[in-house]
């Protein structure tokens, strides 16, 4: 660990050795290879003693550290749980029934592990509220475009927008709902590249085109070149989508194909069917990311395919979903090939909540610059 510049600059070590800003205690003793073990010590205890200040600090931000890892880990598992209890709550219908939903253990189950979510994105919620309230000038103009998501919210709490409650329900499904979609999105996408070696080699030679052999950070600019990556990604939605089926509650009398739906009927929609229609896609069951080419997409209803919902209720993140999975896979293939030995359709759909695989994503991962080299 390095030491505080404005310490140790004025200590002066055994055989006339002097520290920078840059001195380790390995480079300490590693150039002062004739120093014993109590003059090492010796010199050490000064030199802590007179860094105690920046020592504390540097506890202090590491405990703090690692109670939010704790904390995170902690949400992740009950997010889990609640997946895994909402998913028994649609499929048992007798769970419906508020007695029977405690006296089975899941109700309690249930608040348990929400109130850790809940309580965890109030924690963030508040923290960022109070620096809102140090950071912000009133009057100051500020450019929405530019402001992150929680920042936009706050700026409408501030103009009474929208309340605590609204901004907590926003961020939860910003926090919650997207870890774990695009997750699963990235692992079929991962999964139809290995198993379709013509895509992937596609798609490595867009990703050189825009990058080379450099190592910098990806930009926008980069992200609206990645064209065919796009398409891959939107066919992997199109066979595997992240959620499986919604519910819509009809809100009116509505005829759809001859047959009456009366108001209040809750009707679900399933686009791991509806994106396999064989009246709309040609081989439906194979994947080809040209079915987003910009022909197909116009030859189409824009409503064909629904990874994302649609209309006013439709996801709220579903352009920044786009934007961070290519983001992830283009570093990914920056540097990496995957391969598998098996077949494609070898992996079947688990649908849960969230679209599981049944086989996980078993991908042999290989360094393409060894594959270079050799």
């Amino acid at each position: 660990m390095e030491v505080a510049p404005s310490k140790c600059e004025c200590i002066s070590f055994t055989k006339s050795r002097r520290l920078t800003s840059k001195t380790t205690v390995c480079d300490l003793v590693l150039n002062n290879s004739n120093l014993n073990t109590s003059e090492i010590i010796r010199d050490l205890g000064v030199l802590f003693n007179s860094s105690l200040q920046f020592d504390v600090h540097i506890t202090q931000a590491l405990r703090k550290a690692q109670r939010r890892i704790n904390m995170i880990f902690n949400v992740l598992r009950s997010v889990r749980e609640l997946m895994e209890i909402s998913f028994a709550w649609q499929i048992k219908p007798w769970l419906k029934l508020k007695p029977l939903w405690y006296l089975t253990g899941y109700g309690y189950e249930y608040d348990k592990h929400l109130a850790v979510v809940t309580d965890f994105t109030k924690a963030v919620i508040q923290e960022k509220w109070e620096e809102f309230k140090l950071f912000h000038v009133d009057g100051e103009a500020k450019d929405k475009r530019s402001m992150a998501f929680l920042d936009l919210l706050l700026e409408m709490r501030s103009e009474g927008l929208l309340n605590e409650e609204d901004i907590r329900e926003e961020v939860d499904t910003f926090m919650f709902e997207g870890h774990d979609t695009t997750s699963a999105s990235m692992g079929w996408t991962l999964w139809s590249m290995a198993t379709h070696p013509d895509v992937q080699e596609k798609v490595i030679e867009e990703v050189d085109r825009i990058f080379g052999s450099s190592d910098r950070d990806c930009t926008n600019d980069d992200l609206k070149q990645m064209k065919y990556l796009e398409k891959c990604l939107k066919e992997s939605l199109r066979m595997f989508p992240s959620v499986p089926f919604f519910a819509r509650k009809v809100e009116q009398d509505v005829v759809i194909n001859g047959e009456t739906f009366p108001k209040g009927v809750r009707i679900l929609v399933a686009p791991m069917v509806l994106h396999r229609n064989p009246r709309i896609f040609n081989n439906p069951n194979d994947y080809n990311p040209e079915n987003y080419s910009e022909e197909a997409i116009a030859s189409r209803h824009a409503y064909a395919d629904v990874p994302f919902s649609a209309g006013p209720r439709n996801c709220i993140g579903q352009k920044f979903a786009i934007m961070e999975e290519k983001a992830v896979i283009s570093w990914f293939f920056r540097r990496y090939r995957v391969s598998t030995h098996r077949k494609f359709h070898d992996n079947q759909m688990l649908p849960e909540i969230i679209l599981k695989s049944t086989l996980g994503f078993p991908l042999k991962i290989h360094n393409r610059h060894d594959l270079v080299n050799m």
